[in-house]
């Protein structure tokens, strides 16, 4: 969530804070950045986690890579480089972002890159064709749901978790317990409940 109110509001107000934490804005840390200053740098890689989410790319979609590391074989990431023109088009949608949230919905995250891309790095711009029948749809009949029987939940359960189901079903299910009365008229006493297939209930109090 953090990430996201750096990403929406800004963060010059956020500086003196970084600062009193230890946590040193990304723009003393990292070379060439213009967007995110005052965003503390241990939030960048989860703000380009979330861009790169939104957009449904990788990091290579923007940034440059270098030559893999001969003792890792990791790559090696030349982030202050600006040889792709991507990287320029997510400043200024960075930028646009953050002008429509401050102008227009008063610095709430409203607006965020997945707003539009939904995970696609070009957004659509005509909905699908044709256009859905919400009306007709609307007046069709629906379909009346059935719900089963008792008898047909019990089945059902039975012949998951049993594998005798007839002996199951010929043995009574009893249930005691001790029934606690308000009414002074009348004491408390133990009860016993008495279930037998199909429909035989016996319920006894002492």
């Amino acid at each position: 969530m953090l990430l996201l109110i750096f990403l929406v509001i800004g963060w010059k107000a956020k500086t003196a804070q970084t600062q009193s934490t230890g946590d040193k804005p990304v723009e003393q840390v990292r070379k060439n950045i213009q967007v995110l200053k005052g965003l503390p740098d241990s939030q960048l890689f989860l703000l380009m986690n979330f861009v790169g989410d939104s957009l449904g790319v990788n990091c290579d979609y923007c940034h440059v890579k270098g030559e893999k590391n001969p003792q890792t074989g990791e790559d090696t990431w030349l982030w202050e480089r600006d040889d792709k023109k991507e990287k320029a088009v997510g400043r200024d949608m960075m930028r646009m972002v953050l002008e429509l949230n401050r102008t227009r919905f008063n610095r709430e995250a409203v607006v965020t890159c997945y707003t539009c891309h939904r995970g696609s790095a070009r957004p659509e711009r005509m909905a699908p064709l044709p256009p859905h029948d919400y009306f007709g749809e609307a007046l069709k009949p629906q379909p009346k749901r059935v719900l089963p029987t008792a008898q047909e939940v019990i089945a059902k359960y039975l012949s998951s978790v049993c594998a005798n189901r007839q002996h199951i079903l010929s043995q009574a299910i009893v249930i005691r317990g001790t029934v606690e009365r308000i009414e002074r008229a009348k004491a408390s006493g133990p009860t016993e409940i008495v279930f037998k297939q199909p429909n035989k209930a016996r319920m006894t109090e002492r």
